[in-house]
């Protein structure tokens, strides 16, 4: 069929293609295919030699747990329990086996430093042995451009071996009392301070007067009260301000809401990247750098000199994200910027001031905003289409815990996605012409049924997200990056994923229809996800 027949059918059905010729476009096609060969290549690789891996540390384990054995080391040894969280990472049926073995030892591990000493060096030994392969993948899949296999890597090391001195140093951090601290919480750790998961930053000297009831305030620099403090900090002039390794909490929210807004956003902040490590980083055909290996985690500066820069306040640090929440839904109209306009909103990312804006209790909100900032702010820029902006964040506004890890992208527990069903029972749910057709944010936010738009959007992000194990994550990551930054060449989605329309269609469709027969036949779990 003549190209330019396609193009005028495709404009017919609702759906816009590039108008080019095949001769245009064949080497932009031709290059995608061979990325993806590659890719596609060291996925498979590696998801096999995942499971061999696994399986070679388990047989290691069985050894040293001989070892441990003799050398009076008990279940409560923190290296074992880490060895084992590590290689159930890499394969989760090996948990319940090397879980039992660790029963076998006794409950507490003998105190002799010379057995101890011992013990660290057999235990160094192992796991340098067993990052070697993990070290090449990842260097392997840097330079493939992929920097998702990249990244897992690194998780996976740092599971195995979460005190690993070259790693953290790479990263930046530093050890205090037991939990692992960026380069600007380090800071602040000199100065004699802690996080506390209840009170934020406290003097670690102190921590007896903290237990009978009082409470440093540093903004006023004076000891006082919880709540005294939270009766002060009520008022948007005198609202809270706490900064973190990558934001700065403010707001008129109690003290103990705004730190579980920034225990949780610090940890969605660290899985946002690694979910969408393809959008934050492209390095194929590159060498790759020291500070490729920041940017997987989110770590990179952006403001390079502390003696030479002469910006102030906000702007002194550009990378760091503000986040307000405020207490109740009246303080939050009231901290939004002057001439914006709440309506029927929970939360919202502002563009023009860099910020995110909520009221305390809704946590899907916090991440569905904040998402759009993340993303927004580390482009520098945001000229996508509407579904596939609020797509993104709705693929990420509903993250799960499974065994104390935080888990994007289920669709269980997702109120949006989890609606597209009941939508599709009940012929309302958007198909994907009209989906793709929502490309205008004011168009967006006119439509009388928001809720339609955010399912459809959501579950089409989920497909190019999770579908066929992951297949299409990757081209979907730099459909998704170069359309924030305005350079797809009118190219679509699924030019990206190697199909045409038609096909990518069928794909979609034969997608949704397995998981609404999964999502029919899902038995109701008796614990709640926590999220």
């Amino acid at each position: 069929m003549p190209w330019l027949l396609i193009y005028f059918l495709g404009m017919l059905s609702g759906v816009s293609w590039a108008l080019e010729s095949p001769a245009q476009t064949s080497a932009w096609y031709q290059q995608r295919a061979a990325l993806r060969k590659s890719r596609v290549a060291l996925e498979q690789g590696a998801s096999e030699d995942r499971v061999a891996r696994a399986a070679r540390a388990s047989r290691l384990i069985e050894e040293l747990v001989a070892k441990a054995t003799q050398q009076g080391v008990g279940r409560d040894d923190a290296d074992l329990i880490s060895l084992v969280s590590g290689v159930s990472l890499l394969d989760p049926a090996q948990n319940a086996p090397l879980s039992a073995l660790l029963l076998t030892l006794p409950e507490k591990t003998l105190a002799d430093a010379k057995q101890f000493k011992v013990w660290q060096q057999t235990l160094e030994a192992l796991r340098t042995d067993l990052l070697k392969p993990t070290e090449k993948l990842f260097k392997d899949a840097l330079e493939a451009g992929v920097p998702s296999v990249a990244r897992d890597c690194v998780d996976q090391a740092l599971a195995l071996w979460p005190d690993h001195r070259n790693l953290r140093r790479n990263l930046g951090q530093i050890k205090f009392e037991n939990r692992w601290y960026g380069p600007r919480e380090a800071e602040l750790t000199k100065l004699g301070q802690a996080w506390d998961e209840q009170l934020g930053w406290i003097l670690v000297k102190d921590r007896e007067r903290y237990a009978n009831g009082e409470y440093y305030d540093f903004q006023s620099k004076q000891w006082t009260t919880l709540e005294a403090a939270n009766a002060t900090r009520s008022e948007l002039k005198n609202q809270w301000v706490i900064q973190t390794e990558h934001l700065v909490i403010q707001g008129t929210a109690p003290l103990t809401a705004l730190v579980d807004v920034a225990n949780r956003i610090e940890a969605f902040y660290d899985r946002v990247f690694a979910a969408y490590s393809g959008f934050f980083l492209k390095v194929s055909g590159r060498k790759v750098s020291d500070e490729d290996f920041k940017v997987l985690f989110g770590t990179m500066r952006k403001d390079k000199g502390k003696g030479n820069d002469k910006r102030k306040g906000k702007d002194k640090d550009r990378d760091l994200l503000v986040v307000n929440v405020a207490k109740d839904k009246r303080a939050y109209v009231a901290s939004l910027p002057s001439g914006v306009d709440a309506g029927w909103s929970a939360g919202m990312f502002i563009p023009m001031t860099r910020e995110s804006y909520f009221y305390q209790g809704i946590a899907e909100v916090v991440y569905h905003e904040f998402t759009h900032q993340i993303l927004h702010i580390f482009s520098g820029t945001n000229q996508a289409p509407s579904w596939l902006t609020e797509g993104a964040a709705v693929y990420t506004e509903a993250p799960v815990f499974e065994s104390g890890r935080m888990i994007l992208g289920e669709i269980e527990g997702n109120e949006h996605l989890s609606a597209f069903f009941q939508q599709m029972k009940a012929g309302k749910a958007l198909t994907l012409a009209k989906i793709l057709a929502l490309e205008d944010g004011q168009e967006w936010r006119s439509s009388t049924t928001p809720e339609l738009n955010y399912s459809a959007a959501g579950m089409l992000v989920e497909f190019c997200m999770e579908s066929d194990n992951r297949r299409h994550r990757s081209d979907f990551l730099d459909f998704l990056r170069d359309s924030y930054l305005g350079n797809t060449s009118n190219y679509k989605v699924w030019d990206y994923l190697g199909m045409n329309y038609a096909a990518f269609d069928t794909a979609y469709s034969q997608w949704i229809a397995e998981q609404a027969k999964l999502s029919a036949s899902a038995v109701p779990s008796a614990e709640t996800p926590k999220r």
